[in-house]
């Protein structure tokens, strides 16, 4: 996967450099830093957000701390690129399945596979739930998940404004914007108890969720 692009910090967040340092051109430095990513995927698993740490991150990873910043400042630089190359990934998948959406689809149907699909994509990463977390509890990370929804609200509106014609952008850009932040959320709550009936959350929240585009149809 090629370089995340860097994120914009608002005030909140501004103390914390979420930066990496370099972009390396040399494929041992880029192989250093997919094993920095990969041991901290696996140690999130192992230990959580917050007992997670670049000390650890290094003996996971067979580092020297220099070796470690000298690509990421801090355990937050890493998090935010495994936050982004995530919901990257989630963002993809979704415009996979919205790409050529039309006014005849099955509109819950559609949405109940996305969720599911980004709910099991979440799973089958090293440290998915945990990065899900940390992009929702660190005041840090928030920036990286705002900017990766207003991007899936940008993907959707281009595939799903074509099922809703003569309806003002603004209006239908709203109702996507929540209907991003709605089903992330709910994929969060899924991950976070997982003992809970998913089949029946993921239905009645696609409903939910169709039912506020559909007024949008009338």
């Amino acid at each position: 996967m090629g370089p995340v692009q860097p994120v914009m910090l608002g005030k909140s967040s501004m103390k914390t450099d979420l930066n990496r340092r370099r972009t390396p051109s040399q494929k041992r430095a880029r192989d250093t830093i997919e094993s920095i990513l990969a041991a901290t995927g696996d140690l999130l698993d192992e230990v959580g957000f917050e007992n997670l740490s670049t000390n650890l991150i290094c003996k996971k990873a067979g580092l020297t701390p220099p070796a470690l910043y000298r690509y990421f400042p801090n355990k937050h630089a890493i998090m935010s690129e495994l936050g982004q190359r995530l919901m990257a990934q989630q963002n993809a998948m979704m415009r996979g399945i919205f790409d050529g959406f039309s006014a005849d689809d099955d509109l819950v149907a559609v949405i109940r596979h996305a969720m599911e699909a980004q709910l099991i994509l979440t799973e089958n990463t090293p440290g998915g739930h945990w990065i899900t977390k940390a992009l929702y509890a660190s005041p840090a990370l928030c920036a990286v998940r705002t900017r990766s929804h207003e991007m899936a609200t940008d993907d959707l509106m281009a595939t799903v404004a074509l099922a809703f014609p003569g309806l003002p952008e603004d209006a239908l850009r709203k109702t996507l914007r929540l209907t991003v932040e709605i089903g992330y959320s709910v994929i969060e709550f899924l991950l976070d108890v997982p003992e809970t009936d998913r089949d029946s959350h993921l239905s009645e929240t696609a409903e939910l969720l169709a039912f506020s585009l559909a007024r949008h149809q009338a």
